[in-house]
């Protein structure tokens, strides 16, 4: 890439460039109308990162979690006072132990700093290369925690930790390193280690997965906004245009290798590619004179008015130039219109910041608009962002400093350098001064603009910016120069404005009686309007008084009243029966029938149906759990099996108490199920350890299961499907005939105990994985024949059984009982794949539609938003096995799941990920190793 140095030849072909593209703006404004019911509230972020940074600076700390905040996400950090200050060394040995205790199943990546791990950062004295070891063995607690963890590693090129560094990437460690150097060319009389490192690099072939670049201020923002292009697939087209200097042209080692690092991409300097690009990236080069300043912001204004998404660094030295710039800007009203700006020192730090904070927030342009709550998030964080920058890096340093360092000399005798015990006094004086600019820069540049954000459904959120809600500063090392300065900003949603050409319905709920909650916020989560109707008006009136109806079952009946409006009326004996039909009516607008009218009258043909969190690897996330769950809600089901046979529950982990965290965890998840008419069954797998004959064991795990039942846990699993196929234990052997006999007993006991200790339970189990193999009749017939009536059965299905056999591994709990029986579905389990996503809809297998079950239960795969798509297709399969259409289930799945463009990228992925388990995949070459010659 060759960067523009003249910037008048710049600006006309730029601006020809502008003039022949029309790029869609993010914050066009169209008119308000009326306001459209709110979607359901996401009250979790999109995703969060952990970083263990190089030092406690504001720019190492809070600049990381800004840009995060842009694109939804949060970053974890480690207590500050382990990360040392300007005059004390990090503490290694703690933040080992924080690292080693520090949740990972909710983290979508990870960044550390090796120096700060290894040594207590740059301050931190050497230590000998076993010690180094040690510490940094922590990163490989990490991978084993959660597999395919991003893990990205930070570093100085210090003799200490280069060579270690190199090595941890090549085998496998890190996924990506990141080299900081003072400067980006090889100063003279430097080691030859130090020179030679990028012929080590591509000796050893790392040359994608280790990148060099100048400052280490720079490291920790580059990385988040690689993680982010990582995780959503992109690497954005940066295209770079700099003022007239004779400096210009020597920037181009620093924003290649910058740009590299975040893994973008960086175009030619061509206008072709400028109106291709991502992001204009405008610098204002070191010595820039007044005019080719000038020059360079026409050109932003420009670009900015044609919809280009500009980004915009200040790298000039002098104070007086970077002030004039910003007052340039704020001359325009261009902080709200560009997509980044900084104007802080070092450059390195400034660029880094611009590109970081400008792929973020691509990542919520292109990605997140599928929620109004987290676009209300990610906007504020880009205006507080924008705020905060341009008072911190420019008008503190050139107003509020100054008279800062003169109260500090003059009334309180300290060193701005160090300030001690006056460090309180210095923030509050600081703090009230700061307000006041922050004030005025917000009046003038933010005070009542209107963002309007087009949703991926087609609709527009309208935000409009109303007041500074609150300004937080403090002093990042106890100096005056280091500042961290947080402004909020109050940005309230002011409707949702429908697209054009979609209905225009206006869509009301009531009810003959009290409302219940949850049927609100069932129907308020559905973009009614976005269906085709007939009328202008449609009236959803629900009916709970009709006993005739079972409990979950529901009549619809939709009557057009007159040429104006529709009345749809839900009938049920229940809120569950309602919960369902306004499912139901969903699924009708999907299939464009809310013009029609119809009576509709629907029960489950399974009472029992949902899906088994329980595959080996790493589990899910608290968040994919409530996730889940509400979505099992949405497509009618009403079971949530957590039983994973990851980290949590295996071995002898059933005998540990639960912490305060994980039960207020699991209550979240039964209030999650109580809204959504989903029971959490929790299953425990104790079968590898437990000793049937010990009352001590059974008493635990009587507590245990108590534990749960005190946080509203009412449906608990015992789970055998991993247990030896002989007893193990010699108290066992001498007590119990059989594996069956002894299982029975434990089982029938700890259920007898749960009644005594209270009522409203339920208890199932799934009987040992080796109740397939010859022996399976035996089994069975003991276990059958000395279990408690009471206690339900979870029945393995694997999809590739012959169907004659399926059918009668069902019919033969028949014969022996007739205790419930519950089918747990391999589909669509990848278990052992992970790689491998099955995405086709649940094909109709006799095995589970010959009426001797009461319920079906889905297996899941390891990624829990994969899995919700053929799980819609297992919930219109069980409640419906007659009418049951699997490429119509599919297609309206996608059409619930997605908007129109999405959906039809995922058919072309559901097309290729739908085949049988039993069929060798496509791909499989490419994930897993193979001998010989592979096509």
């Amino acid at each position: 890439m060759k960067l523009r140095s003249g910037h008048s030849f710049f600006f006309v072909r730029l601006v020809c460039a502008l003039l022949v593209s029309q790029i869609a703006g993010w914050t066009d404004v169209c008119a308000q109308q009326r306001p459209r019911l709110r979607p359901l509230r996401r009250d979790y972020l999109a995703g969060k990162f952990l970083l263990i940074p190089p030092d406690s600076r504001p720019v190492s700390i809070q600049t990381p979690r800004l840009i995060a905040r842009l694109a939804d996400h949060d970053v974890v950090l480690p207590p500050i006072e382990l990360l040392g200050d300007v005059a004390h060394a990090g503490n290694p040995d703690r933040l080992v132990e924080w690292a080693q205790s520090a949740e990972y199943t909710d983290v979508e990546g990870v960044i550390v700093s090796l120096e700060m791990l290894g040594r207590g950062g740059s301050r931190g004295a050497a230590v000998d290369e076993l010690t180094l070891r040690r510490r940094l063995g922590v990163i490989d607690s990490m991978r084993a925690r959660r597999q395919g963890l991003p893990i990205y590693g930070l570093v100085s090129e210090t003799q200490q930790t280069a060579s270690l560094a190199i090595e941890m990437v090549a085998t496998g460690k890190l996924d990506f390193l990141l080299f900081c150097r003072g400067d980006m060319s090889a100063s003279e009389g430097e080691s030859v280690e130090r020179s030679s490192l990028p012929d080590q690099i591509a000796k050893r072939g790392l040359s994608g997965r280790v990148t060099i670049t100048s400052g280490m201020d720079a490291a920790p923002q580059l990385l988040v906004a690689r993680l982010l292009n990582h995780r959503f697939g992109i690497a954005p087209k940066v295209w770079i245009g700099t003022s007239r200097s004779p400096q210009a042209a020597g920037l181009a080692p620093l924003l290649l290798s910058q740009i590299s690092a975040m893994d973008g991409r960086a175009l030619p300097g061509t206008p072709d590619a400028a109106s291709h690009s991502d992001v204009v990236f405008l610098v204002n080069a070191p010595e820039t004179e007044d005019e080719g300043r000038a020059a360079l912001l026409e050109t932003a204004a420009t670009a900015v008015a044609k919809g280009f998404r500009v980004a915009l660094v200040d790298l000039v030295e002098s104070l007086d130039s970077r002030l004039a710039m910003v007052t340039e800007i704020r001359r325009r009203k261009m902080f709200d219109q560009m997509i980044a700006y900084s104007g802080a020192v070092p450059g390195e730090a400034a660029c880094a910041s611009v590109l970081a904070q400008a792929t973020s927030r691509l990542i919520t342009m292109k990605f997140l608009r599928d929620d109004v709550d987290r676009l209300q998030r990610a906007e504020r964080a880009q205006v507080e962002l924008m705020l905060t920058r341009v008072v911190t890096e420019t008008l503190y340093e050139s107003v509020i400093r100054p008279k800062l360092e003169a109260f500090l000399r003059d009334q309180l005798k300290a060193d701005p350098r160090r300030l001690g015990p006056a460090r309180e006094r210095a923030e509050t004086f600081a703090r009230e001064e700061t307000s006041r600019i922050v004030e005025e820069v917000f009046r003038e540049q933010f005070f009542l603009n209107t963002h309007s954000i087009l949703l991926a459904t087609g609709e527009r959120a309208v935000f409009e910016l109303r007041a500074v809600q609150r300004m937080v500063l403090r002093f990042g090392w106890g100096t005056a120069d280091e500042v961290e300065l947080r402004a909020g900003v109050l940005l309230p949603l002011m409707g949702i404005v429908p697209p054009e050409g979609s209905s225009r319905a206006s869509w009301e709920l009531f009810d003959r009686g009290p409302l219940d909650s949850r049927l609100v916020r069932r129907f308020e989560i559905v973009s009614w309007p976005r269906f085709k109707t007939d009328v202008e008006q449609v009236s959803v009136q629900i009916n709970l008084s009709r006993r005739d109806i079972a409990p979950e079952a529901y009549s619809i009946q939709s009557r057009r009243r007159s040429k104006v409006t529709r009345r749809i009326e839900i009938l049920s004996s229940s809120a569950a029966g309602a919960f369902n039909a306004l499912s139901r009516l969903e699924q009708l607008g999907i299939d464009g029938r809310l013009g029609e009218d119809f009576v509709l009258t629907e029960k489950p043909a399974l009472a029992e149906r949902g899906v088994m969190e329980g595959a080996d690897g790493i589990p899910w996330s608290h968040r994919d759990r409530l996730d889940v769950i509400r979505f099992l809600g949405r497509v009618k089901m009403n079971r949530y099996y957590f039983a994973p046979k990851g980290e949590s529950l295996v071995v002898d982990k059933w005998r540990e108490p639960f912490s305060e965290r994980e039960l207020d965890r699991f209550k979240e998840l039964v209030v999650a199920g109580e809204e959504n008419f989903v029971s959490l069954v929790c299953g425990l797998r104790v079968g590898r350890s437990i000793s049937y004959a010990s009352e001590d064991d059974s008493r635990q795990l009587t507590a245990k299961i108590n534990t749960l039942r005190r946080v509203g846990v009412r449906h608990f699993l015992l789970a055998f499907d991993d247990s030896p196929e002989t007893l193990q234990k010699s108290e066992d052997r001498q007590r119990f005939k059989s594996v069956a006999a002894a299982q029975a007993h434990l089982v029938n006991r700890i259920f007898g105990q749960l009644l005594k200790d209270g009522e409203g339970l339920d208890l199932s189990l799934i009987p040992g994985a080796f109740a397939s193999g010859e022996n399976k009749d035996v089994y069975l017939r003991e276990l059958d024949a000395a279990l408690v009536p009471e206690i339900a059965v979870v029945w393995p299905v694997i999809e590739q059984d012959a169907p004659q056999m399926a059918g009668a591994k069902t019919r033969l709990w028949r014969e022996f009982s007739r205790r419930r029986v519950i089918l747990l579905d391999s589909f669509p389990a990848n278990e052992g794949m992970d790689w491998r996503p099955f995405l086709g809809p649940k094909i109709a297998s006799p095995s589970d539609s010959n009426g001797e079950a009461v319920g079906l239960v889905a297996s899941s795969m390891s990624q829990a938003h994969a899995t919700m798509l053929p799980l819609a297709t297992v919930a219109d399969y069980a409640w419906d096995r007659q009418q049951y259409d699997a490429a119509h289930s599919l297609d309206r799945a996608l059409k619930l799941m997605f908007d129109e463009r999405t959906a039809g990228g995922m058919r072309t992925w559901s097309d290729v990920y739908r085949e049988s388990r039993v069929n060798r995949h496509l791909f499989e070459p490419l994930f897993r190793r193979q001998d010989g010659e592979i096509d």
